[in-house]
């Protein structure tokens, strides 16, 4: 035992005194050209920019030589192809999806792909993520799920006629099992929050995933610091179990026990989502609410206006910081009814991640988005502050005057 706990003190002691990740040392903004603007707005709402590299998860993917409807040669790249980010281009007269991406292999391999095509094609290419990848398969939890509960009711009902070893049941005398079925079950409960409250944040760690806690938020460093501490107390407990029972007992009680934290992974991921009372991935189906039910049409720009508070972000695409720049995250239909109520138009979204087809990101800049946002807040006395005070920076906009003039005996005081 006093081996173990030495052990256990060296290796958190070589966790806590791990070298810290400052991050990469970005340049200043004044420095940076248009183009590099243009990259860092895309990255702040896609999660990736020129020059990231993903890897093919597909059989085959597709590549054409030019982007849109000029293309006249495709090109395929296969499984486990390694593939480097070459250019993004914007088409607005694609009705498909306006953003295309340029890949390139090798130099005679490289062509352009809609981005809500290339998704579902690729991963990352960083082992990190792609473990992501392969845990998250909804097909293979279900699989796990049937499998872990009729492997463990047989073998419970097994093991008791024997009266072997199992954990909670007819234990040792160790509280390593135990404290690692705990962690399992906290990191479970923990990781289904972030799935629910901060999903964002895990599309980041996605495309950036580190196993450093002390270069993430607190949140996510929570996590990455639990998954450590079950890698620590699944050494000690093998270690335990080894020095205590018979190498054929040993084995039954470290198979039943794999099969406890395994049961206690599903069922607190899973009911997290239910005892916290929210419908488990409700952003895939929300629904523009019908007109009707509004007793004044002036009143929808009021419901958007809180919409956007919650699900909206503004940025801006110039040096001088006058040029603004909106993104609303939603379904298509929320999506789509928004731009027709502010702009009367209809234009293409852009896919927000490469693990959900659904959620869309509706984007506008200069103009359009002075006017988005003065629909929404000119004379409005109900909003959030800090997206208000947002508002705000762009107010000697030169964009400014005609939005005013355009919005003056449209909206009342609201």
């Amino acid at each position: 035992m006093e081996k173990v706990k030495n052990s256990l003190l060296c290796v958190i002691v070589l966790l806590l005194s791990a070298c810290y990740n400052h991050g990469p040392v970005s340049p200043d903004a004044w420095d940076l050209t248009e183009r590099q603007i243009d990259s860092l707005s895309f990255f702040t709402t896609h999660h990736y920019s020129q020059n990231y590299n993903f890897v093919v998860k597909a059989s085959q993917m597709p590549i054409s030589d030019e982007a849109g409807s000029q293309a006249f040669d495709t090109l395929y790249v296969s499984k486990g192809d390694p593939l480097v980010v070459a250019d993004i281009k914007t088409i607005s007269s694609d009705t498909i999806d306006s953003v295309w991406v340029k890949v390139a292999r090798d130099q005679m391999t490289q062509g352009w792909i809609r981005e809500s095509e290339m998704l579902p094609c690729v991963s990352p290419n960083d082992p990190i993520s792609q473990f992501i990848d392969f845990f998250s398969d909804t097909h293979l939890l279900l699989f796990l799920a049937l499998l872990v509960v009729v492997v463990v009711a047989y073998g419970l009902r097994r093991l008791m006629r024997h009266n072997a070893r199992i954990v909670h049941f007819n234990d040792i005398d160790s509280f390593y099992p135990t404290l690692l079925c705990i962690l399992i079950a906290s990191s479970a409960t923990l990781y289904a929050s972030i799935q629910m409250f901060s999903p964002e944040s895990w599309r980041h760690f996605y495309y950036h995933p580190s196993l450093n806690p002390f270069s993430l938020p607190w949140f996510l460093a929570l996590f990455i610091a639990s998954v450590w501490a079950i890698l620590i107390v699944g050494v000690a407990t093998i270690d335990d179990v080894v020095h205590r029972l018979e190498p054929s007992e040993g084995l039954l009680y470290l198979c039943g026990l794999a099969g406890v934290c395994a049961v206690d992974y599903v069922l607190f991921s899973i009911t997290t989502l239910y005892y916290i009372g929210c419908v488990p991935q409700k952003s895939l189906i929300l629904k523009f609410p019908d007109e009707s039910i509004f007793a004044d049409k002036s009143l929808i720009r009021h419901f958007i206006r809180g919409y956007f508070d919650g699900d909206g972000s503004i940025s801006y695409t110039d040096k001088t910081h006058t040029k603004p720049l909106i993104s609303v995250l939603g379904t298509e239909d929320v999506c789509n009814a928004i731009q027709n109520f502010i702009f009367n138009e209809k234009l293409n979204l852009h896919l927000n991640s490469p693990k959900n087809p659904i959620t869309k990101v509706m984007s506008r800049a200069g103009a359009k988005a002075m006017f988005f946002m003065f629909t929404l807040y000119y004379k409005a006395n109900i909003y959030l502050e800090r997206k208000y005070q947002r508002v705000l920076e762009f107010e000697n906009c030169r964009f400014r005057a005609k939005a005013l003039k355009l919005l003056e005996g449209k909206i009342g005081e609201g």
